[in-house]
C-alpha cells in the first residue's frame, strides 16, 4: 500500500505541500551559507535580503515546475485514485530525491565552492583512488543533513498534506498565482544581480545556479556541444609563434662542457604550489633542507602548471605538448596521442630509464599513457611492496627507496628517472611517527581551512625530509656530482587565500598554478642561483635536455628555460563552473573568465596576491593579452592533443 493510501485520502491530495517544502528546503540550504557571509552581524539587513533573493530564485522556480508538473499528472489522474496515490507518491519521492541531492551538491560546494557537474562526476568516477579524499568529507553532520534532511522532509510534508488539506476548486489556486509572481520577480531581480560584479562576489561563487539545472545543463552541454573552448577574438599572425613547434632539431645548449652531469632525476611533487613553501618566499619553515640546498641549486621563480590536473601536467611534462582545453584527462582521452619524449632520446644513447610514481598508474589511464614511450621499468604502488598510506598510493618514503634501487641495479651507466611523489594529495599523507607541527597556528590570513591547511604543510615538510633523503643517498654512492635532479609541481592547492577558492579550484591565480621548478646540481652549480625566466610544464623536456646538452627534437611546443631566446610567457586554464584562462607575460599577469566575460590584470612584481585589478585602467594591454589566449586557444583547437604535432599551416582570424 502506497504512503498516500495509508495515511492521505486521495481527494486530498496535491503537489502543493511536495512542492512548497521541497522549495523551502533547496533555499533553506542557501540561506545557512548567506548566515556565514555574516551580513547580518554587520547588520548589512539589504545586502541580506537582496542576496537570499538571488541565491533563492532559480531553487524555488525549480521547486514550482516540479509542483506545476505534479499537479497536472494529478489532475490527469483524477478519476483513478490508485494511479492518483502512485503518482502522488512518486512525486513525494522524487522531492525528497532532490532534497538530498540538494544536500550533496551543497556539501560539494562547501569544499569546491562550485556545483555539482558532469564533469566533476567523470572526474571523480575512480572511487578506488578517491577512496581517502572522500572519507575526509564524510563526517558526522554531513552524514545526518544527508540522510536527516530528506526524512524531515518527507515527514513535514506528510503532516502538511494531512492536517493542512487544500482542495482547489480551479487550476490555479489564488495562493499558486501569488506564488508564481514572487518567484517570478525574484528571478528578475536575481538575473539582473547574478549579471553585475555584486552578483559575483568572490565568496559565493555560483550559489545562486539551483544543483539539479546545474547538473542538466552541464550533462546536455556535454552531449549537444563540443568539449574545447573557444575565443571569438581577432589576433595578429605573428602572436602564433609562441605555440608552433620547432621543425628544426638545432637548439642553443646551455651546458657545453665535458663535465656536465650526465644522470637525471626528476621528481613531479604532487599538488606542491609555490606559495608555502619557505624557499619561495614563505614565512612558513616548511622546507629547510630545499632552503640549504639551493647553494647547489638553479631556482626558476616563475613556473606554472598549465591546469590543476595531474594527468594534464603528466601529458605536457612527458611529451612537451600543451594538453586539450578542457575538462577531460589528457592521457584517458588521447592515451596514444603523438610525440617524442626525453626517455625515448636518452634511451637511444644508452640511458637506462624508468617512470616510478607512488601513487597508481591505471588512474587515468596513465599505464596505456606511457607504454611505449621509452621507459624500460614502468613502477607505481604496486612495486613499492609496502602498504598503502592512503587510497591514493605509498608515501614519498616508498618513492625514495624505489628510486634508489632502481640506481642501484646498474652501476656506471646513465640514467633517467621521471617520479611521482603522492603524500601531499589530498587528504594529504604524513607518517603517524612524525609529530604534527602546528604551522598556521591560528592565523588566518594564510587559509580559512586550517585544519586541512595544517595537513597539507606536514605533508610538504615531510616532503622536504624525503627530498634530503634522496640528496644524501646521492652523495653517499659518489652520484652528487654527476646527477642533477629538477624538482617541480604538477599544480598548486588552495586554502581560502589570498582568495576563497579551494583545492583543485579549477581558477588561476598563483596558488593555484604557479609550482616551484628547482635544479639541483652540485656538479653544474658551484653557488646557488635564481632565474626569472616564465616557463611551464612544456619547457621541463627541453630545459632537461639542455642542461645535459643535447638538441630538443622537433615537434616540442616548449624551450628551454636556459635559453634566452625562448619565449618568456606561460599560459594556463582552468574549467570547473567556467572556462577561465590565463597568462603570465613579464610582470603581468592576466585572467580571462570567458564564460562570464569578465577580465583581470595584476602586475605581479607589485601585486603577487592578485588584490588590484588593472584591467578597466589598462584596456589596450589587456586587448593585447586576450589576443594572445585567442591565439592560443585557436592554434590548440587545430594542433590538440589528437593531431600530430609537426607545424601546420594556421592563419590569424
Amino acid at each position: 500500500m502506497s504512503i498516500s493510501r495509508a495515511l492521505i485520502s486521495p481527494q486530498r491530495l496535491s503537489s502543493f505541500w511536495p512542492a512548497f517544502w521541497l522549495g523551502v528546503a533547496l533555499a533553506g540550504m542557501k540561506v545557512g551559507r548567506i548566515f556565514d557571509a555574516g551580513y547580518l552581524n554587520r547588520w548589512q539587513i539589504a545586502d541580506f535580503l537582496a542576496e537570499v533573493t538571488m541565491v533563492s530564485a532559480a531553487d524555488l522556480a525549480y521547486a514550482l515546475a516540479i509542483g506545476m508538473l505534479g499537479k497536472l499528472a494529478l489532475a490527469g489522474t483524477r478519476q483513478h485514485p490508485r494511479m492518483q496515490s502512485l503518482v502522488w507518491g512518486t512525486l513525494v519521492a522524487f522531492c525528497a530525491g532532490s532534497v538530498a541531492f540538494g544536500a550533496v551538491s551543497m556539501g560539494l560546494y562547501d569544499i569546491l565552492r562550485m556545483p555539482l557537474t558532469y564533469p566533476l562526476l567523470s572526474m571523480g568516477a575512480d572511487v578506488a583512488n578517491m577512496r581517502s579524499s572522500i572519507a575526509m568529507f564524510l563526517t558526522p553532520t554531513f552524514l545526518l543533513t544527508l540522510i536527516g534532511l530528506p526524512l524531515a522532509y518527507l515527514a513535514v510534508t506528510l503532516a502538511s498534506e494531512r492536517l493542512l488539506p487544500r482542495r482547489p476548486a480551479r487550476l490555479l489556486h489564488p495562493a499558486e498565482v501569488l506564488g508564481m509572481a514572487v518567484i517570478a520577480f525574484a528571478g528578475l531581480f536575481a538575473g539582473a544581480r547574478v549579471e553585475t560584479d555584486w552578483g559575483r562576489r568572490y565568496h559565493l561563487p555560483k550559489l545562486w545556479t539551483n544543483p539539479h539545472y546545474a547538473l542538466l545543463e552541464s550533462l546536455l552541454a556535454e552531449l549537444v556541444t563540443t568539449s574545447s573552448a573557444s575565443l571569438e577574438v581577432d589576433f595578429p599572425e605573428a602572436f602564433l609563434a609562441d605555440f608552433r613547434p620547432s621543425d628544426s632539431t638545432s637548439t642553443n645548449t646551455a651546458t657545453q662542457s665535458g663535465d656536465v652531469p650526465k644522470n637525471v632525476i626528476v621528481i613531479v611533487c604532487e599538488s606542491l604550489s609555490a606559495q608555502h613553501l619557505s624557499l619561495y618566499g614563505s614565512k612558513l619553515n616548511t622546507w629547510p633542507r630545499m632552503q640549504a640546498e639551493a647553494r647547489h641549486s638553479l631556482v626558476f621563480q616563475n613556473y606554472y602548471s598549465h591546469i590543476e590536473n595531474t594527468s594534464n601536467a603528466l601529458f605536457s611534462i612527458v611529451l612537451s605538448r600543451y594538453p586539450m582545453l578542457t575538462w577531460r584527462e589528457a592521457t584517458a582521452a588521447y592515451p596514444r596521442a603523438a610525440g617524442t619524449t626525453v626517455a625515448q632520446i636518452l634511451r637511444e644513447r644508452g640511458y637506462r630509464t624508468a617512470f616510478i610514481s607512488a601513487g597508481d598508474n591505471t588512474y587515468a589511464k596513465q599505464n596505456e599513457f606511457l607504454r611505449d614511450r621509452g621507459f624500460e621499468v614502468v613502477q607505481d604502488f604496486r612495486d613499492a611492496h609496502a602498504p598503502k598510506a592512503f587510497s591514493w598510493g605509498v608515501d614519498d618514503r616508498c618513492m625514495v627507496d624505489m628510486v634508489l634501487k632502481f640506481v642501484d641495479e646498474s652501476p656506471g651507466r646513465p640514467f633517467y628517472v621521471l617520479s611521482w611523489t603522492q603524500s601531499t594529495h589530498h587528504p594529504f599523507y604524513t607518517p603517524p611517527e612524525i609529530a604534527p607541527i602546528d604551522f598556521v597556528q591560528g592565523d588566518k590570513s594564510l587559509g580559512d581551512i586550517p585544519d586541512d591547511l595544517n595537513r597539507y604543510l606536514n605533508a610538504a615538510h615531510e616532503l622536504d625530509r624525503q627530498l634530503a633523503r634522496l640528496f644524501d643517498a646521492l652523495r653517499e654512492r659518489g652520484l652528487a656530482e654527476k646527477t642533477t635532479v629538477v624538482i617541480t609541481g604538477d599544480h598548486g592547492q588552495a586554502f581560502g587565500a589570498p582568495h576563497p577558492t579551494y583545492f583543485h579550484s579549477g581558477n588561476v591565480y598563483e596558488e593555484d598554478v604557479r609550482v616551484p621548478f628547482v635544479v639541483w646540481s652540485p656538479g653544474l652549480f658551484a653557488k646557488g642561483a635564481t632565474s626569472d625566466a616564465i616557463g611551464a610544464h612544456i619547457d621541463l623536456a627541453p630545459t632537461v635536455l639542455d642542461l645535459l646538452g643535447i638538441p630538443a627534437p622537433a615537434g616540442w611546443q616548449g624551450r628551454s628555460l636556459l635559453n634566452p631566446d625562448a619565449p618568456r610567457r606561460a599560459y594556463f586554464f582552468g574549467i570547473r563552473n567556467d572556462y577561465i584562462f590565463g597568462l603570465r607575460d613579464g610582470r603581468y599577469k592576466y585572467v580571462l573568465n570567458s564564460s562570464q566575460g569578465r577580465e583581470e590584470l595584476y602586475d605581479l612584481e607589485l601585486d603577487r596576491s592578485e588584490r588590484m585589478n588593472l584591467a578597466r585602467a589598462q584596456p589596450e594591454r589587456c586587448r593585447e593579452l586576450r589576443q594572445r589566449l585567442a591565439a592560443w586557444v585557436a592554434y590548440q583547437r587545430q594542433h590538440g592533443p589528437a593531431a600530430d604535432p609537426r607545424p601546420k599551416a594556421l592563419t590569424a582570424r
